[in-house]
C-alpha cells in the first residue's frame, strides 16, 4: 500500500465513523488522525494530496478551487 492509499484509507475510516458531524468537525478529526508520525517529507506530501482530493470529493462546502491565471493582470476562479 502506498503512502497516498494509506492516507485515503485513514481519512475514509474517520469520515465513515463520523458522518453525523459537521464537515469542519470531520476535517479536524481527519487532521488529528494523521498516521505517519512527523509531518514532513514524502509521507506528509501524500497526506496533503489525499486531503485535498478527499475534501474536493466529499466535503463540498469546504472545497475552494485554486484560482486560474489567464493573463498577467487577471485571475479567474473556474468551477
Amino acid at each position: 500500500m502506498t503512502w497516498y492509499e494509506s492516507a485515503i484509507k485513514t481519512m475514509s475510516e474517520v469520515y465513515l465513523a463520523n458522518r453525523h458531524l459537521q464537515e469542519k468537525e470531520i476535517l479536524n478529526l481527519k487532521d488529528a488522525a494523521y498516521p505517519f508520525g512527523q509531518r514532513s517529507l514524502h509521507p506528509y506530501k501524500m497526506w496533503l494530496k489525499a486531503r485535498r482530493n478527499f475534501i474536493k470529493d466529499n466535503l463540498k462546502t469546504l472545497y475552494k478551487p485554486k484560482p486560474q491565471i489567464t493573463n498577467d493582470n487577471q485571475i479567474e476562479v473556474l468551477l
